[in-house]
């Protein structure tokens, strides 16, 4: 009794910071470790740092005695943590960490009567691999440290990977001992997996081998049960493992050192080894359940897919329980009638939590330490009921980076309420942080700024206000406003300023700060690269000044990077130098600094890929072979994402670089080549030249060099990556160019008139009865194959050396050297490699969704065809435009669908785009949410584009005329195509005649900058259209006479603005004139009903009165299919359709979209796939009661038949919409005004199925909306949608009609006929 009063005395004593030496001689007789726990119950009371330091010394020197050296271990460890936190020098936190390590190595080893059998034999590897490490730590003096085979304590193991744990975050990254200690922390705790035993003598059964079966592997609950019951020193049981939540929280602390060493894969056993631990020491099936969150998480990055699913499915649906609810109420409940009796003690510093306080008013990171989970102490086993919302909070964060948005809420909402109970601000601000990252994910960034500044007035530590300045940077960044890049870097550098104070102040965390305003500085700077890039149109000086600075500023960044040992981060800021460089090039007057910009930027990228291979291969010189085999990691990932990005950069200096020498061989005569070849000589280069000259003859063989090394860079189960398949096909195509030199030539340079018999489309058809014919060009080897041949085969093409790939030039190889004939069948080859690997591109990319890949691979393959053979290139052309088209589209539909609370449809498109940003396509989370698409969302079901795609010219009906104009990616080529189907038409006598029928392909070379001027005259255009329709109404509004002549636009002026639009965009599509203008081939004449006055008298008379009166069809409905660019012009003012031959004109944005709406058709509405249907809904449509009075009805075949049931007519601001689709509806919400430009509501009603819209181009003025409006009336009483704006051109003369009748164009099916 007399010693509890002194106790009292004593703690009270230090909290008032008087002496109490006097009463802690009182305890002198007691033993050693009740003298220790007593000097460190008073360390933690101490008010000044000199009596804490005093206390702890006095701890530890207490105990002398060799029993008492787990509790001298124990205090040293505990003394670590406090010279670090009160920022002593790191040497001495790392010489008692040492300290603690060389006690525990010198314990005597604790040994079993016999070894389990197999261990020695199986781990010997691993061990003699960590011997020397290991004995590199030997203490002062003695003998050295045991082996680690004599190791079997888990006790033991466990403190000593704690102990390096600890050690290793202590010292800098860039600290060479940084790296071992981490592993020598994984080698002891995968040692105790090594003899986890039931018996003395046995070894655990199936003890996984591989990272696979690491990933997959699942403790046997039996085996579980023996360790909950054994308490000996060699398994895992809470005698071992005595402050299990202290051993967590080091554990998984070493996983993310481990990550963040992009070693993924020796996080996966650690990982295992802390779910075995939380089921069977701590007994928490939640918290059990938090590490299989993990490993899930680990798995899917680690690409184990099934790994992955099965942890998943461990956890269940049920993320928080209602006992967990129950239990946390209950403790809080009971603190807080605790917390109204004076308190005398504290809790141990391990499981202590700082005390509550009042809003932090000056925005200054605290010293907070992390919370530690508790045991519950009245059991012995579970988690304390105030643990819960910390557990709460640890799996919303997994559930974060798993995207499971709805479950993290939950999660975060309760543990956020249960923290208001506790009263701990900075646990609150915890969880609003991770609320916040939510809001941003589900695209309410208005509600994650105010509650990141919430959080921040709470207060946190320096990585709490390092990740919610980013988050709220990432909300500024997302909402509107021209300055929000600069109010960011204020923001940014704001924090950079207090992170410089608290270096001084703080210099144990000198380390994590300086990599942390590093890390600011370099997003600073690349907001300032994004500013300039969008700037590029004013003084090409001042862009020059701006893109020197920058480089400067990133140089300077790059370089405290490597100085605080992140190499990896130097590699990204490489890559941002690479395009601020390229920025420079293009502002550079002079050729030759033009190239030295443009070689800085070829050696920054290679240098970057030299720095992300060598990061490679020191993680895999790391791990074993087992760890290696069917895993994608994700630094082999972005390896690979370096290599492709470096080729694809590379091939397309190589291809301008050869075209422009094909082109000037092909001006030279010989002579002029063998005197230019005698006369040149090195020494007439500059040090730039020479460089460039060295570079441009060594490209092809860096690019082949690359590709081959990729084939190591993927996994065995997998095929090669689209991708890489895209840019191999383009390097053999590039090769074939360069051995014959007139190929280009002649696959473009012929005439235009050159037609292709329509036979030739049959081989790029499907044939759906025939199941090994798996898709276009079935016959080739690459579709033939299996998987693995292919693998085989590609392996084989692209390892084998090119025959002397050297481009044309001065150092090329005289023709003598190589005949004509030779080079000719040598690109005859590399061309069917080039088409043959882009094939399995395209089966790779279309089943894989990655239109962009596949876009670019088809118009390689339509450079690989060309004009020899049209009907092909047609189909590829056709396929890489709705590629393309989709890509648009969908991005449009996202923006539309960004509030994600709108609606569940716009939840799943958010959450899919994310997915596919983050490259986790490949995940189960993925494929459910593409599932619910597909059943759900009839936009998603037409953003699809897949093989049948080659089907799709079959769809189109006889009488329309489809022509596809199309950019090439760097806008440097137009494509275009004419597809004219064969026609079956009634003769004499029955008979059926074939007509028609054609497909030409052209490409001609344009200019980047003349779209551009041409894009921005047409917006220019609409502006001041905008503004004068404004003040015009505005004046019609206010009660003003409206003059009788008052011309619809105003001024005579806006004809002449038009006109100059119209005559630009004459002169820049005049090269394809040849190709939209082809006149149709004769075609016989089509009998027409004529409807009778009187009665009809049988249908022989019927039949008589048709044949007599027979008109020549030789109009076509032309549907153009067009890019995005394009759509923004009116093509329908182009004068080549002016010519009587066109009876109808509509846009399109894909053939994939056109045939959509074509295939819309109920089953018996599909006239346009059997004749058959069409008669059946032509007797539905007849038996409709017809109006008094009226005409008989006769539709013409090529229409389209709408019920008039579901006929709807939209008028919105200038939309017009007609369409039969009960889902139709108008533009978004102010937020979301950009949707409401012509083009992007055109594509958001074709995505949700409507089948014609005519929109407006531009704003016009109420007078010229009633003069449409009434003539559309007029010509709907025939009830037959044809080409309603020729109508309006009687109504004006001159130029006086263009821009009123040109505003109103058509997208979709040309003609209507309402049932």
């Amino acid at each position: 009794m007399d010693n509890l009063i002194f106790k009292h005395m004593v703690i009270v004593k230090a909290k008032l910071g008087q002496s109490f030496l006097m009463e802690i001689q009182k305890f002198r007789d007691q033993s050693e470790g009740y003298l220790a726990r007593m000097w460190q119950r008073l360390a933690i009371n101490s008010k000044s740092v000199h009596g804490e330091l005093t206390c702890y010394h006095n701890a530890i020197q207490a105990l002398q005695k060799p029993e008492s050296e787990w509790q001298k271990v124990d205090s040293i460890m505990e003394f670590s943590e406090w010279l670090y936190h009160k920022q002593f020098p790191l040497e001495d936190v790392a010489f008692h960490l040492k300290w603690a390590i060389d006690i525990l190595l010198r314990m005597q080893p604790v040994r079993r009567d016999r070894e389990p059998a197999g261990v020695g034999a199986a781990d010997a590897g691993d061990a003699d691999e960590q011997a020397s490490s290991l004995g590199a730590l030997e203490g002062p003096g003695g003998a050295g440290p045991p082996s680690l085979q004599e190791l079997q304590s888990v006790r033991q193991l466990e403190t000593l990977a704690r102990a390096y744990t600890l050690l290793a975050l202590v010292v800098t990254p860039c600290y060479a001992g940084h790296q071992d200690y981490c592993l020598m922390a994984y080698t002891f705790l995968h040692r105790i997996w090594q003899f986890q035993s039931p018996a003395p003598g046995r070894c655990l059964e199936d003890l996984p081998s591989s990272l696979e079966e690491w990933a997959s592997y699942a403790c046997p609950e039996e085996l579980i049960s023996v360790f909950k019951q054994d308490q000996s020193d060699f398994t895992i049981n809470s005698s071992t493992i005595q402050k299990p939540t202290y051993s967590l929280y080091y554990l998984d602390r070493l996983v993310e050192a481990l990550q963040e060493m992009f070693l993924h894969e020796l996080a996966v056993p650690v990982l295992q080894l802390g779910a075995l631990i939380a089921a069977s020491v701590v007994e928490s099936e939640s918290l059990a359940g938090l590490y299989h969150l993990r490993l899930a998480l680990a798995c899917s990055d680690l690409r184990l897919r099934e790994a992955a699913t099965y942890h998943e499915e461990v956890v269940g649906q049920a993320y928080i329980c209602d006992l967990e609810q129950a239990s946390c109420r209950k403790e809080i409940a009971l603190k807080k009638e605790k917390n109204k009796e004076p308190l005398l003690e504290e809790s141990l510093p391990a499981l202590n939590e700082l005390p509550a306080s009042a809003l932090q008013a000056e925005m200054k990171p605290l010293i907070a330490k992390d919370k530690i989970l508790k045991v519950n102490e009245e059991t012995g086993r579970g988690l304390d009921g105030t643990s819960f919302p910390l557990l709460w909070t640890l799996k919303a964060e997994v559930l974060l980076k798993m995207e499971l948005y709805q479950p993290a809420r939950l999660l975060l909402s309760e543990a956020y309420l249960a923290f208001q109970e506790l009263g701990d601000p900075l646990a609150q601000s915890r969880c609003l942080h991770l609320l916040a990252q939510l809001a941003n994910k589900e695209k309410k960034h208005g509600q994650a700024r105010r509650m990141v500044e919430k959080a921040q007035r709470l207060g946190g530590s320096e990585e709490f206000w390092y990740q919610s300045t980013l988050t709220l940077a990432d909300s500024l960044l997302s909402a509107e406003g021209e300055r929000r890049e600069t109010l960011v870097c204020k923001l940014f550098q704001k924090l950079i300023d207090t992170f410089n104070v608290l270096k001084k102040e703080r210099p144990n965390r000198m380390p994590m700060l300086e990599f942390m305003t590093t890390d600011l500085e370099a997003r600073c700077v690349s907001l300032q690269i994004k500013a300039v890039e969008g700037q590029l149109d004013r003084d090409p000086q001042e862009n020059l000044f701006l893109t020197l600075e920058v480089d400067r500023r990133l140089l300077e960044v790059e370089e405290k990077f490597a100085s605080i040992g992140h190499k990896e981060k130097c590699v990204d800021i490489q890559l941002e130098r690479a395009r601020v460089k390229r920025l420079s090039a293009q502002s550079e007057k002079f050729e030759e600094q033009r190239t030295a910009c443009y070689l800085e930027a070829y050696d920054l990228a290679q240098r970057a890929v030299a720095g992300a291979a060598d990061l490679f291969l020191s993680v895999q010189s790391l791990l074993s072979l087992h760890d290696l085999q069917n895993v994608s990691s994700p630094v082999m990932r972005k390896l690979r994402y370096l290599k492709l990005s470096l080729v694809e950069g590379c091939l397309d200096t190589l291809q301008l670089t050869w075209e422009d020498a094909r082109r000037r061989q092909l001006e030279q005569s010989s002579t002029d080549k063998l005197l230019s070849d005698f006369l040149q000589s090195p020494s007439d280069y500059t040090a730039v030249g020479l460089k460039w000259f060295s570079l441009k003859h060594s490209l092809v063989h860096m690019v082949l060099a690359q590709l081959g090394s990729l084939q190591s860079l993927s996994v065995d189960s997998e095929e090669p990556h689209p991708w890489f398949l895209g840019l191999a096909g383009k390097t053999l195509h590039l090769l074939a160019e360069n051995w014959d030199l007139l190929l280009p030539a002649c696959y473009w340079e012929e005439s235009l008139w050159g037609g292709a018999e329509l036979s030739s489309l049959r081989g790029l058809e499907i044939n759906q009865e025939d199941p090994e014919h798996e898709g276009p060009y079935g016959e080739l080897p690459s579709f033939r194959a299996t998987p693995e041949e292919r693998r085989k085969g590609w392996d084989q093409r692209i390892r084998r050396p090119p025959p002397s790939p050297r481009p044309p030039g001065p150092q090329s190889p005289p023709e003598s050297e190589v005949p004509p004939r030779r080079r000719v069948v040598l690109a005859q080859q590399y061309l069917a490699q080039a088409s043959e690997v882009l094939l399995q591109c395209l089966h790779g990319a279309l089943g894989s969704n990655l239109l962009d890949i596949a876009a670019a691979a088809s118009l390689e393959m339509v450079e690989c065809m060309g004009i020899l053979e049209p009907a092909t290139a047609c189909q590829f052309l056709a396929l890489s435009q709705s590629c393309s088209a989709s890509e648009r589209m969908r991005n449009v539909l996202f923006a539309a669908t960004a509030n994600t609370s709108s609606s569940q449809l716009a939840a799943l498109l958010q959450l899919q785009d994310r997915l596919r940003r983050q490259e986790r396509t490949s995940t189960n989370l993925c494929a459910s949410v593409e599932q619910r698409l597909a059943a759900t969302s009839k936009a998603w079901q037409n953003l699809r584009v897949t093989e049948e795609h080659f089907n799709l010219l079959n769809d189109i009906p006889p009488t329309v005329r489809v022509i596809f104009l199309h950019h090439s990616r760097d806008g440097t080529c137009l494509y275009g195509a004419s597809y004219d189907k064969t026609k079956s038409v009634p003769a004499a006598k029955g008979r059926i005649v074939q007509t028609g029928g054609s497909c030409k392909v052209a490409r001609v070379a344009v200019s980047p900058a003349d779209l551009s001027h041409l894009l921005a005259s047409v917006q220019q255009f609409r502006e001041q259209a905008q503004a004068e329709a404004y003040s015009e109404d505005m004046a019609l509004s206010t009660g003003l006479e409206e003059s009788e002549g008052m011309h619809p636009m105003g001024e005579d002026r806006a004809l002449l603005r038009f006109e100059v639009v119209l005559k630009s965009m004459e002169q820049y599509l005049q090269p394809l004139f040849p190709l939209l203008s082809c006149p149709p081939e004769p075609r016989a004449p089509i009998p027409v009903v004529v409807s009778d006055s009187g009665k009809t008298k049988g249908k022989d008379k019927e039949r008589k009165a048709s044949l007599s009166q027979v008109q020549p069809e030789v109009a076509d409905d032309v549907i153009l299919i067009a890019d995005r660019h394009l759509l923004e012009l009116p093509l329908e003012g182009l004068s080549v359709f002016d010519d009587g031959l066109v009876s109808s004109l509509s846009r399109e944005f894909s053939l994939q979209m056109l045939c959509n709406r074509l295939r819309r058709e109920e089953p018996a509405e599909g006239n346009m796939k059997k004749e058959s249907r069409g008669k059946d809904h032509k007797k539905r449509g007849a038996t409709r009661k017809a109006r008094k009075g009226s005409m008989p009805r006769i539709v013409p075949s090529h229409c389209v038949l709408v019920d008039s049931d579901n006929f709807k007519f939209l008028l919105n601001q200038g939309p017009v919409v007609v369409d039969p689709y009960e889902e139709a509806q108008g533009p978004g919400d102010e937020l979301q005004l950009s949707l409401e430009e012509p083009v992007e509501t055109a594509i958001l009603l074709s995505l949700v199925g409507v089948r014609s819209i005519v929109v407006s181009q531009w704003a016009t003025v109420l007078q010229d909306n009633a003069m449409r409006a009434r003539v559309l009336w007029e010509n709907e009483s025939s009830h037959v949608w044809k080409d309603r704006p020729a109508a309006l051109r009687p109504q004006l003369q001159g130029s006086e009609r263009l821009p009123i009748t040109l505003n109103m164009v058509l997208y979709g099916l040309p003609h209507q006929a309402i049932m």
